[in-house]
């Protein structure tokens, strides 16, 4: 009896299990896919406009008491070209400035001034989301004036134009895709050259350095 009981009572387990269906395991929950963030595109052409400050540092070696500071404001125009290779940006760059840097040694610099600048540099960037962190070498070619006596008389006047090398840290970061905002320090040593004053017949000779740190806005097209 208690044998038939007990085959009953399996039995009836079974139907109950076989009645309610197979059992099937809970779903494991979806992770969602981290969004990556995908390199801007660079290539192209752009060109833009910053607002600088430059600090000089300038020095009479002929004549001078000795360094004297040069310091104003520069308001610059680039455009340029990149070239893009997966993350790599790179490509030619033109720039001119006008300047207003200034400064006086006291002596027969009275005052000097920078007033212009053109230079042609090359840069190298790696693209990172939408910012294009830079290096960028180059050569500058920019006019010196000064004021021998102080006294506002042409005839005291001497001009040249100086020429040195670039090298700049800066990035680029985009607001759209066409429209960047750029941030850059820039360091500048020029070779000696002479300021010629009367007809050459008074030369004086400066050696000169710069710094610059500009922000702009550019575009690409």
């Amino acid at each position: 009896m208690r044998l038939f009981l007990s085959c009953v009572a399996s039995c009836m387990i079974a139907t109950s299990a076989l009645a309610s269906g197979p059992v099937v395991p809970p779903t494991p929950p979806v992770t969602p896919p981290i969004p990556v963030a995908h390199s801007m595109n660079w290539e192209g052409a752009y060109g833009g406009v910053s607002l600088g400050y430059n600090a000089m540092r300038v020095d009479d070696l002929s004549f001078g008491p000795g360094p004297f500071n040069a310091n104003g404001a520069s308001l610059i125009g680039f455009a340029g070209y990149n070239f893009q290779r997966g993350s790599l940006v790179f490509g030619p760059e033109l720039g001119l400035s006008v300047n207003t840097a200034r400064g006086t040694d006291g002596f027969f610099m009275r005052p000097f001034r920078m007033r212009n600048s053109i230079e042609l540099r090359g840069r190298v960037g790696v693209a990172t989301g939408r910012a294009l962190p830079y290096l960028a070498l180059g050569v500058i070619s920019s006019e010196f004036w000064a004021d021998h006596a102080g006294a506002g008389n042409p005839v005291d006047f001497a001009r040249a134009r100086f020429n040195g090398v670039t090298l700049a840290a800066g990035v680029d970061v985009a607001v759209n895709q066409s429209m960047f905002v750029r941030g850059e320090i820039q360091a500048v040593r020029y070779r000696n050259g002479v300021l010629p004053f009367y007809a050459g017949t008074d030369p004086h000779t400066l050696s000169a350095r710069d710094v610059r740190l500009s922000v702009g806005v550019g575009w690409r097209f």
